[in-house]
């Protein structure tokens, strides 16, 4: 998986969370990382992809790996246990 093949993942899944059981600070942060507002499919704020892209080491990462990242990443946004509530077979 490549970079912004992680992030789109990353917010879909942060997306069905929030479906299921909204929080204020899952709403926030999906808002400024939505990649559905422009062309591009960047996010709606560049800084968060942008900040997302230097966590991540290369472009052709596993799943199992970009899982791993990805939990790394919303730790840092206090959403690492919203995000475990996916499971590795989920992603």
């Amino acid at each position: 998986m490549n970079r912004k093949h992680i992030f789109l993942a990353m917010f879909r899944a942060l997306d069905c969370l929030y479906d299921e059981s909204p929080s204020k600070p899952l709403g926030d942060f999906l808002s400024e990382a939505n990649p559905y507002l422009f062309k591009d499919r960047c996010s709606a704020d560049p800084a968060v992809l942008a900040e997302f892209s230097a966590c991540m080491d290369g472009d052709n990462i596993s799943a199992a790996d970009a899982y791993s990242k990805v939990k790394e990443y919303l730790a840092g946004k206090e959403l690492d246990e919203k995000f475990a509530e996916i499971s590795m077979e989920e992603w």
